[in-house]
């Protein structure tokens, strides 16, 4: 047995004495292999204490006999000068004494000649004063060496405390005396004087273990079983241990020896039922993981292994690299502990039940996909990720077989163990059909054992697999409890030993061998929140800057656009992909109604008109997408398909695209060219979500809760505007029905459109960047890794760049601008920001449907339909229930990129852009809009030059009652054409040209974007700044109307309103902001104590329905926290106020105990 692997002492000094030969210098080998600094070695005979020392350059051999009080001073005092310290003292020196051949059949005078006559006292007397008195005296010797020992391990040697500023070694130095098995047998009369003295030397090491422990000196006694060495020749001469028992079989059992591989096996499992139900009381234990798995009447209980590595670093590493010894130890070490739990009934502890440990936790580097599988993890315990994309029936396996032999009216039995189990060594796997003697054997099939067998394939996810590269695939075997626990489609995590199955073809000279998985455990990924699908990490920074991007005015041009920034237009289609990667939500009534929320999309156009250019960025945006194509797909390649296992010859299923791509996205671009064949077999997936087969034997229903984005070209090539929609697309009714929205794209003859798409595509053929091949093609995701190889786990921990450099070959499609004159530029949000933000909206936003988006929806829903009646406008599809539930899905999609827990009127308004475009090409314009155009006065000559977020067509559209009721911040004139007071300070004048203080522009603010570390301070410090000395500038004395109008112009835009209404709400505008600049700039600290207060109460409420969604408003958690003080009476100090909670709250913030950035939410850490 290799024991380099089983634990590590490095640094350790040890003596053993009796380490020549034996036991121990079985152990003395070990220590050394394992890292023994040094390892003495006591005997009397010389030569053979340097026959063993030129083992290993660590053993040192010392003559020493143990029962000379010199001998054994000598010995200590070359120990004190060679290291002045000891951490372990083996006391294995032992004599066999006087043996006898008892025969229990013998008369009392055979006995008494044999006992007494024949045997000496002085014989008897020698073996305890070597088994005893020698080892008791050999502990006492090296006291002070072992003292040594401590006192260095609390200088950082072997042994070291395993926390700063401890006095107490994290392994204190140890005794181990060798006692025997014999101390315990009662069998006494073979050899009296060894298994007396035995006895009586292990009852003094429980004494001195007392006796020593305050003295941190641990003693502990082994009793060995029978081991082959000298000592036992004269018990073993003469006789054959495999056809004669060498003590009464009641005691060996086997009938053979034991070897080191027993004592190894013995050891583990003591350590596996070390940890599992330790007697340190302070210790974890999984006795109450035991009990609750037997309750449940489960057999596989799951392990920690971050728990074992923290208990036993060493017997982590043992459960990975070498898992076969491992967890059978485990597993073992469970079944007996379960025997010892009162709660558990008869049949949970009969001897046939199988237990297993299944393995959770950190796998370090055997943490790997079906990709990075290699010959380095064979024979390792792994942890892989993937889709089931195949199953085979579940088949019995016998593994032990009864047999009865008529003529002697006897059962024979036989066990089967084989390479794909892992509960011992693999037996042979003939059938028996006879006895030794020829007689015939009947097989007793009902008193056989099975164990349920299954076969699946596991192959990576296809967002992980390199591009332009078949995903790689990977066998697991299932067994007992396993089986069935998956089906096709599923994405799992399964834990389990890599190993190798040898060369089944015998008849072929090949080396290659056949690698399968043993599965340990498995768990279903499709139930977690992501639906298995590959998610990134999202720190705490990306929160913030997910939160701070939603409060933007134009947010859904901003996403939309920043979908596929280099292709012209399509902003309607860019917004309804944007949807569709939100997606609605999903609904499963009671009585078993499902309501999809994935939205599915169909472009019918004329050719290069960037439909399969779209598709390629769903791809590259959404977590899981799958890519097809209509010639390139059949219906059961899109679906599922039941195939023979080239093996067993059996049918099994395998997942199609679409089941694979469950909780996805599946992009079929020229959809045009599938058969209706095939187009028929997605009608299901495509509504009810589901794949139900019933072929070759095989009933199933597969999940397939995908979005399918397709494109197709019209059914003559171009698209003719003479004909009717459905005359240019030929595709049934009961297709387009179930697509929510279909957008016919036309190549218009447009000069102005046609000139800057020839200039982009120009452009992208003269320059490259630097480092770049000619001809190489651009790509959107240069900046992205493609794979999934090996990258570091630190670079998910870092906080993703929101905007992306703004390049004119990349982003040519992108016209959403920021800032004023010389600081405009363009707004393209990064691709890995995007799959972040979509990724936090469709996880951790459930929004709700109001009552006003209901009846606004409804009455879309009529009007639409009356539209269809008047026959004026020709629609692309049809208008039917499944329109209305269009509406609401995208809705709720449009509600969740704002990241609202509601759907209002404005996101009911957004659907309703967005399907009669698809419907009509008619473009909505949004009601306030208009009003603003009508109550807007003279435009200044340089209103080209303002900010998007407040000229944009559609703000009103997706920002509500906010925008509806505002006006924007332009420049504004004078009647003489002259510029008025709110551009003097915008350029940091006031009227009469003296330099004033600036009000703040919210442009700058709505940018304000975290980096790593949140600049809290700095920017809170100036906002406070600048709205102060706004508000002193405004109600100084003498202070002119430009300058009050200056001030004025920095009100938020919301809280303006129309023309007429301006000058009104002016006045109450500058006393609002004016209160609250002269309550922000008394910088009055909280003190401690209310901090304090805060803290406390506002901790209770962190897990309570106010943070349902892990956000709760600012008031009602200001609320909720002065009713948990008791309106302030257990505050110190009376019920916080807003401005106080707010403060406490920015503390909080600081501190990273809550997320607050000024604004309405309050969000938990």
């Amino acid at each position: 047995m290799d024991v380099s692997g089983l634990f590590r002492v490095d640094g350790m000094v040890a003596v053993i004495t009796g380490g020549a030969t034996g036991i121990g210098f079985m152990m003395a080998k070990a220590l050394a292999a394992a890292g023994a600094k040094k390892v003495y070695i006591l005997g009397r005979r010389k030569n053979a204490l340097e026959k063993a020392a030129a083992q290993h350059e660590s053993l040192v051999p010392l003559e020493c006999d143990v029962t000379a009080k010199e001998s054994l001073q000598a010995a200590v005092g070359t120990i004190t000068k060679d290291t002045g310290y000891v951490n372990l003292v083996v006391a294995n020196s032992g004599i066999l004494g006087p043996v006898n051949s008892f025969d229990p059949g013998s008369t009392i005078q055979q006995l008494r000649k044999s006992m007494f006559e024949d045997v000496s006292m002085d014989d008897f007397t020698a073996a305890f004063h070597v088994n005893v008195t020698g080892a008791y005296f050999t502990l006492l010797a090296f006291l002070e060496l072992l003292d040594a020992g401590n006192k260095n391990a609390l200088k950082g040697g072997f042994g070291a405390p395993l926390k700063e500023g401890s006095n107490v070694p994290s392994i204190p130095s140890q005794v181990i005396i060798n006692s025997s098995v014999g101390a315990y047998t009662r069998d006494g009369f073979t050899a009296p004087g060894y298994g007396g003295s035995k006895s009586a030397i292990a009852h003094l090491a429980k004494q001195a273990s007392t006796n020593l422990a305050p003295y941190e000196i641990r003693v502990n006694a082994l009793a060995p079983g029978f081991f082959p060495s000298e000592m036992a020749d004269d018990m073993i001469a003469g006789r054959d241990p495999s056809t004669e028992s060498i003590d009464d079989k009641r005691y060996i059992p086997s009938r053979r020896f034991g070897g080191d591989e027993e004592m190894g096996a013995k050891e583990r499992i003591r350590l596996a039922e070390e940890f599992l139900d330790p007697h340190d009381q302070h210790a974890r234990s999984y006795r109450p993981d035991i009990i609750l798995m037997l309750q449940k009447n489960q057999r596989r209980l799951i392990v920690n292994l971050d728990h074992v590595r923290d208990h036993n670093p060493e017997l982590a590493d043992g459960l990975l690299f070498d898992p076969f010894d491992y967890t059978l130890a485990f597993n073992h070490a469970l079944k007996e502990i379960v025997k010892t739990i009162p709660q558990a009934r008869p049949d949970q502890t009969d001897p046939d039940v199988l237990y297993y440990c299944a393995w959770a936790g950190s796998f370090g580097l055997n943490s790997c996909n079906p990709r990075t599988l290699s010959s380095n993890h064979l024979n390792h315990m792994v942890s892989i990720e993937g889709i089931v994309t195949r199953c085979s029936l579940i088949r019995p396996k016998v593994v032990k077989s009864i047999h009865y032999n008529e003529k002697k009216n006897i059962f024979h039995f036989r066990e089967y163990r084989d390479q794909t189990m892992t509960n011992g060594v693999t037996t042979s796997s003939v059938y028996p059909q006879q006895d030794d003697e020829g007689n015939p054997l009947l097989t007793e099939y009902g008193f056989c054992t099975y164990r349920d067998n299954q076969t699946i394939s596991i192959q990576e996810m296809p967002e992980r697999a390199p591009a332009g590269q078949l995903p790689r695939g990977v066998d697991v075997i299932l067994d007992d409890d396993l089986v069935d626990k998956m089906k096709p489609g599923d994405r799992v995590q399964l834990v389990g030993i890599f190993r190798t199955l040898g060369n089944r073809n015998t008849n072929h000279n090949s080396a290659l061998f056949k690698t399968i998985i043993l599965a340990n455990n498995v768990v279903l990924l499709s139930s977690k929140a992501s639906g298995g699908v590959a998610t990134a990490t999202i720190t705490d920074t990306d929160i913030r800057n997910i939160n701070k991007i939603s409060k933007k005015k134009n947010l859904f041009e901003l996403l939309s656009q920043s979908l596929a920034p280099s292709i012209f237009g399509h902003d309607y289609i860019k917004k309804a992909i944007l949807l569709m990667l939100l997606g609605g939500m999903e609904k499963n009534l009671e009585n078993g109604t499902h309501l999809r929320g994935d939205i599915n999309i169909l472009m019918v156009g004329d050719p290069s008109t960037a439909k399969s250019q779209l598709l390629r960025f769903v791809l590259n945006t959404a977590p899981l997408a799958i890519a097809t194509t209509g010639r390139g797909s059949s219906g059961v390649g899109l679906t599922a398909a039941v195939t023979s296992d080239k093996e067993t010859g059996e049918r099994r299923l395998e997942a199609g695209a679409m089941v694979m791509a469950d909780r996805g996205v599946v992009c079929i671009d020229e959809f045009d060219k599938m058969s209706d064949i095939d187009r028929v077999a997605i009608h299901e997936v495509m509504e009810q979500q589901t794949v139900t087969i019933a072929k070759a034997g095989i009933h199933t229903s597969l999940n397939a809760r995908c979005s399918v984005i397709a494109a197709a070209n019209p059914i003559f090539g171009q698209y003719d505007p003479h004909k009717d929609p459905h005359k240019n697309i030929a595709l049934p009714d009961s297709l387009l029905s179930r697509f929510d929205l279909l957008f016919v794209v036309t190549d218009d003859i447009e000069d102005t459109r046609d000139r800057q798409i020839s200039e982009h595509v120009l452009r992208m053929h003269r320059y490259r960047q630097p480092g770049t091949d000619e001809g190489a093609p651009v790509r959107e995701n240069a900046q992205q890794a493609l794979g999934v190889a090996l990258q570091s786990q630190n670079d998910s921990q870092k906080p993703t760049d929101v905007y992306e450099k703004y390049d004119a070959m990349l982003h040519a499609g992108v016209t959403l601008t920021s800032g004023r004159g010389a600081n405009k530029r363009h707004e393209v949000l990064s691709i890995p920001f995007m799959k972040k933000y979509i990724q936090y909206a469709k996880m951790r936003i459930k929004p709700v449907l109001t009552q006003e988006a209901s009846d606004r929806i409804a009455d879309i829903y009529v009007g639409l339909r009356n539209d269809e009646m008047e026959g004026n406008q020709r629609r692309t599809s049809p208008l039917t229930v499944r329109t209305l539930e269009t509406l609401i899905r995208l809705a709720t999609a449009h509600a969740k990129s704002r990241l609202s827990n509601r759907v209002d009127e404005r996101d009911a308004a957004a659907a309703e852009s967005i399907l009669r475009f698809a419907l009509f090409k008619e473009v909505v314009e949004d009601e306030s809009r208009k009003k603003r155009r009508r109550t807007r006065q003279v435009e200044s000559a340089n209103s080209s030059d303002e900010s998007s977020d407040d000229e944009d067509d559609d703000d009103g559209t997706f920002r509500g009652s906010a925008a509806r009721g505002s006006t924007a911040r332009s420049t504004r004139t004078t009647a003489r054409g002259q510029p008025s007071s709110a551009a003097a300070a915008a350029s940091g004048r006031g009227a009469n040209g003296s330099r004033s203080t600036p009000a703040p522009n919210p442009d700058e603010e709505e940018e304000d974007i975290y980096d790593a570390t949140p600049r809290r301070t700095n920017r809170s410090g100036r906002t406070t700044t600048t709205v102060a000395a706004a508000a002193s500038s405004s109600n100084a004395p003498g202070a002119s109307a430009s300058q009050t109008a200056s001030f004025a112009s920095s009100v938020p835009a919301s809280q303006l309103e129309t023309q007429e209404e301006e000058e009104d709400s002016q006045e109450a505008a500058e006393t609002q902001l004016a209160s609250e600049a002269a309550n922000l700039s008394i910088d009055t600290p909280i003190s401690a104590e209310r901090l304090a207060a805060f803290r406390t109460a506002l901790g209770q409420l962190l897990n309570t329905d106010l943070f349902d969604d892990d956000s709760a408003d600012v008031g009602a958690v200001i609320e909720a926290v002065n009713g948990r003080l008791g309106g302030g009476r257990r505050g110190g100090g009376g019920a916080f106020s807003r401005e106080e909670a707010i403060k406490a709250l920015k503390r909080m913030d600081a501190a990273n105990q809550v997320m607050y950035t000024d604004g309405d939410l309050v969000y938990k850490i």
